[in-house]
This record gives structure tokens, C-alpha cells and sequence, in this order.
């Protein structure tokens, strides 16, 4: 009882403990220890600037380090990503406005990233894609279809010329109603342009024996690429045949579609073939309009293959039933099969067969009838127009 008394008696006091005085008296002879050791030192301001900036300096050189370093592995990354991002818009520039016709142009975009063709390779080889493009202040977008490189017609080609650095090439209208187009025709060279994609239109089956295209305007870019992809992109090596392909292109003014006067034939129900089958008499045939030099191109890089059809509004020679007719009764004036082919009839008569229709909606409605929207997609709709009144038996029929 004593003991427990003497140390409440202790606690009231506030006097320390014999523990808690060991460990003060050991805290104030350290803290006693460390004022004597500085006082004992001697001042020299100029030595401690020195090292404060010493410190300073070094902690500068090593936070610039740290950024340059983080800033190198952004720029790597960026670098690596493709021209296109299907997620989100990429920026491109406008490098050149040609003025085609009175009432379009091609305009040529480069990424602001560095980047090559190569980023597009398999893209071209699957079929018909477009991607869209921004219009930054009504924060609306439209799809519009590149062009294809081709012997330096459109674009450099990359097996011939070297890589152009991913630039991408478009057809536009100069259309007053456009909110996109209205935009893009306002824009000076340098400007920046938004893109995303791509985005497949059709994936063009690899077993195809031969093609119509129907065009109209603008319409005339995804039948360009189709043949791009059926023609050049995809490597045909051990493919059973080469299709063949049937443009019949239909223009508002010869200025579209500039043939010269002694081309064109003066019957207004039917339009000028420039087929194999009149090659000599077409050899001086030196078309424009920039499109027209890439289809004639086509044409002579691949004989038998191609057969090219102009219909012009203004001159009355319309593309109508008797036309579609004749071109769903192709006769192939050389053979499927590239030489050295094995493939048997029965392979051939089982390849597809394709009508592809694209152009203004009142040209798309005319020929196949109008694209319908189900669900909040945009679809094909039931077969209408001039090829509902003919026999596409064994014809795939696409709208675009």
C-alpha cells in the first residue's frame, strides 16, 4: 500500500519517473551534443551557397532528364501508331486542291504523323472503305472514299515511285448544300483535317470472275478502288482467274468526263465502249480529268480485262435498260485463266459475279432502288430500279 501511495502521491506532482528521467536527461544531452558540434564549426557562407546551388543545379539537370526521356518515349509511341485511328480523329494536313472539273476537285491530305503506305496495305486489300471526315465547328462528320495510288496518276505508287508518306486523296463535289463539303472547299492549303477510320464498305469476295460498275459523279471513287483491290493490291498468284470489269460511267457534262468530240458517237441511245475489242482505233485516247487517266491506266495495264463505257447527261446518252442488258451478257474476248492456270470449268462456272451501283441517291435509286435504314444502320434495301426489271439471275447486286 505504501509503495502504490508514494507513487499516486509521485504522479500528483508531476515529478518524472525514474525511467522517464533517464530518457530525458539522455534526449537533452544529445540535443546539448549537437549545439556544442555546430557551434564548434566554422561559417562560410559562400561554400554553403555553393552547395545549396550544387544541390539545386543537380536536382534541374536530373528533372530535364526525367521530362526529355518521358517526352522521347510519347513521341516513339506516336510514332509507331498508324496514319488512321478507327477510335478516334487523327490529324492531317491539306497539301493540294486540284480542280478536276466545275464542279469537284481532288484534294490530298498527308498525316501530321510520320507514316508510310504500307499503314493501308491491308486495308486495300479487303475491298471498297472510306473514312470520315470533321467538320470541327457544327462537330459533324461524313464519309468520303480515298482514292488509290496509282502510276503517279492520283497518288504515287509505292512499288514504282517510292512512298508518298501516307497521303490520302478524295474526290469532292463543290456542293452548296454540304455542310462537310462546304467546309472542305473553304479550307486553305496547310490546313489541318480530321480523319477517322477506316471503315469497310464491302469486303470484295476473292473468287470474283467479273464486275459491272454503275457510276454516277463522285460515285465513280468505290469502283475505282474495287478495281484497285481486285486488279493490284491483292496478290493474284495461284488465283483461279483474273475478273473482268465493266465501268459504265455516267456524267452531267462532257467537262466530267472530257472524250473528245470524234470519241463519242452520235446515236444518243447507246455510248462509246472503249473495249479491247477497238483498241486501235483508241490508242491516242489521253483523257483529263485525273480519274479517267487512272481508268485508262487500268485499262492498258490490263488487257482483256477492262471495258469502259461514258454516258453523259447533257449529250442525252443515258445509261437504261438496254445498256444494263448488254453489259450483264459479257462475252470474255480472252480467257479466264492466266497462263499456266489448272483451274477446271467447273471452278469458273462456281466464281461470282458482282454489280456494284454508286453515285447520288437518285442515280442508286434509279438502277438498284434506294438503301433503307433498319435498326439505326443504313442497309441494302429489296433490289429496285432498272435491274429489278432485268434477269440478274447469278448476279450479286451491291449498293453504295
Amino acid at each position: 500500500m505504501s509503495n502504490v501511495f508514494l507513487r499516486s502521491l509521485w504522479d500528483l506532482h508531476g515529478l518524472p519517473r525514474v525511467g522517464q528521467h533517464m530518457r530525458l536527461s539522455h534526449g537533452v544531452s544529445s540535443v546539448t551534443r549537437r549545439l556544442q558540434h555546430s557551434r564548434s564549426l566554422p561559417t562560410n557562407p559562400v561554400a554553403s551557397r555553393k552547395r545549396l546551388f550544387n544541390r539545386t543545379s543537380t536536382s534541374v539537370v536530373l528533372a530535364i532528364i526525367g521530362l526529355g526521356y518521358v517526352g522521347f518515349l510519347f513521341a516513339s509511341q506516336s510514332d509507331n501508331r498508324a496514319a488512321l485511328d478507327s477510335q478516334r480523329f487523327s490529324p492531317f494536313t491539306l497539301i493540294e486542291k486540284k480542280e478536276v472539273s466545275a464542279t469537284s476537285s481532288i484534294f490530298t491530305l498527308l498525316p501530321s504523323r510520320r507514316s508510310s503506305d504500307a499503314d493501308y496495305k491491308d486495308i486495300w486489300r479487303r475491298g471498297t472503305w472510306s473514312v470520315e471526315v470533321k467538320q470541327p465547328q457544327l462537330q459533324v462528320s461524313r464519309l468520303y472514299t480515298p482514292l488509290p495510288q496509282l502510276h503517279g496518276i492520283i497518288l504515287r505508287s509505292s512499288g514504282t515511285e517510292g512512298d508518298s508518306g501516307g497521303k490520302l486523296s478524295f474526290l469532292i463535289r463543290h456542293d452548296g448544300r454540304g455542310e462537310v463539303s462546304n467546309y472542305l472547299n473553304a479550307l486553305r492549303i496547310g490546313s489541318t483535317v480530321e480523319l477517322r477510320g477506316p471503315k469497310i464498305e464491302y469486303e470484295i469476295p476473292t473468287d470474283v470472275e467479273e464486275v459491272v460498275c454503275l457510276a454516277g459523279g463522285t460515285g465513280i471513287a468505290p469502283m475505282v478502288q474495287a478495281a484497285y483491290t481486285l486488279l493490284y493490291a491483292r496478290d493474284q498468284e495461284g488465283k483461279n482467274a483474273f475478273p473482268l470489269i465493266r465501268f459504265m460511267i455516267a456524267s452531267r457534262t462532257r467537262e466530267e468526263c472530257p472524250l473528245r468530240p470524234n470519241e463519242m458517237k452520235s446515236n444518243k441511245s447507246d455510248a462509246v465502249a472503249l473495249s479491247t475489242a477497238r483498241q486501235s482505233q483508241v490508242d491516242d485516247f489521253q483523257p483529263v480529268h485525273p480519274i479517267m487517266q487512272a481508268l485508262r491506266q487500268i485499262e492498258l495495264d490490263n488487257p482483256g480485262q477492262i471495258a469502259l463505257e461514258f454516258y453523259v447527261d447533257e449529250e442525252e446518252t443515258f445509261i437504261d435498260i438496254k445498256a444494263v442488258k448488254r453489259a450483264l451478257r459479257i462475252e470474255r474476248k480472252q480467257p479466264l485463266m492466266p497462263s499456266g492456270s489448272t483451274s477446271t470449268s467447273s471452278e469458273l462456272t462456281a466464281r461470282r459475279r458482282l454489280i456494284l451501283v454508286s453515285g447520288p441517291n437518285g442515280f442508286v435509286n434509279y438502277l438498284a432502288g434506294s438503301k433503307q435504314w433498319h435498326g439505326g444502320k443504313e442497309v441494302q434495301g429489296p433490289l429496285g430500279g432498272l435491274l429489278a426489271e432485268t434477269d440478274t439471275n447469278g448476279w450479286e447486286v451491291r449498293k453504295f
